[in-house]
């Protein structure tokens, strides 16, 4: 066994692959190429003597080693975002102000800590907090009401620039006791007939759920409709049925009352922060989006549930 140590390269690519769950999308994140990550993870597992990563299903699945790794990893990258922190921090000019304009389902508790993050390493900024839907957030842009906004909708724009946070897939979300939670995935077919809590056309997201329905050739009992993914969580933890969300940042408030599993087919949400695309776009509202690139990969999971205490979905 190889017991020389790893490169940081090895080690990020890695954790970007675990964190997204494709060695496609790791290597987008990291500006390389596909076969790079493959081979940095090849690397590392032959220096550390572990697998730590299975294909099924066309998907990468961790192993408990790779998951064991991360936890002592997590304390390394928390150092190295320190550091960056403390350069960005020292080039910065001090004082100023920042308005962030989010929609109610992005104004959970990760925008409020990284708000008080920024507010703890730039304590003389004035910060404004609006919640607006994306619509409006993306017009407070534009008349220069915001600084930053959020939104899963870019729409082209010349003067918006769209800053990618983070992309992940939907999950099919449950009450605790609900007997799908027997299952590693949930697909169209076990949604068959089953009550439904649907999210209202006003998103995209319906539109691309309906059509994997319609594919399949099934049809969920939509007993409610909503505009809000935080309300989703709500009605399904109250036992109105099951519905298919975007987990982030949401899923981790309703850990306690509902269970999440993939959802297959995969379908793809993409969180963009939206800035001024003026070259005088103000610091406080950059160092924000940096500080979010920076910190919204490791607080978005892909559920799992142990072999041993689920079936697995046959095609």
């Amino acid at each position: 066994m190889t017991t020389s140590t790893p490169s940081l390269r090895e080690l990020e690519a890695f954790r970007e692959t675990l964190w997204s769950g494709s060695a496609t999308r790791a290597a987008d994140r990291l500006g390389i190429s596909q076969p790079a990550i493959s081979r940095a993870i090849a690397q590392l597992e032959a220096r550390i003597g572990v697998v730590l990563f299975r294909r099924e299903d066309g998907r990468l699945r961790p192993t408990p080693d790779a998951l064991a790794l991360n936890e002592e990893l997590t304390p390394v990258f928390d150092g190295l975002k320190n550091l960056q922190s403390f350069s960005t921090r020292k080039r910065l000019p001090e004082g100023g102000r920042l308005r962030v304009a989010i929609p109610p389902s992005f104004g959970t508790a990760f925008i409020h800590q990284q708000i008080a993050l920024f507010a703890d390493l730039y304590p003389k900024t004035r910060i404004h907090h609006e919640l607006c839907t994306s619509s409006e957030a993306t017009r407070m842009i534009l008349s220069g009401e915001a600084d930053v906004g959020l939104t899963t909708s870019p729409i082209s724009h010349e003067g918006i620039r769209y800053e990618l946070l983070i992309e992940n897939n939907a999950v099919c979300i449950m009450p605790r006791d609900h007997p799908l939670t027997q299952y590693s995935s949930i697909t169209p077919r076990e949604l068959d007939g089953q009550r439904f809590v649907a999210i209202s056309r006003v998103h995209s997201s319906r539109y691309i759920v309906d059509r994997v329905f319609e594919k399949a050739g099934c049809a969920p009992d939509i007993a409610l409709e909503t505009t809000a993914f935080l309300s989703a969580c709500d009605f399904v933890a109250a036992g109105m049925g099951v519905a298919i969300i975007n987990p982030f940042p949401i899923l981790d408030w309703y850990s306690d009352m509902i269970v999440a599993r993939p959802f297959t087919p995969e379908i793809v949400y993409r969180i963009s922060a939206m800035l001024s695309a003026t070259p005088e776009t103000d610091w406080a509202g950059q160092a924000f989006v940096r500080q979010l690139k920076r910190n919204t990969i490791s607080t978005t999971k892909t559920p799992t549930v142990p072999e041993e205490n689920c079936q697995r979905i046959l095609p």
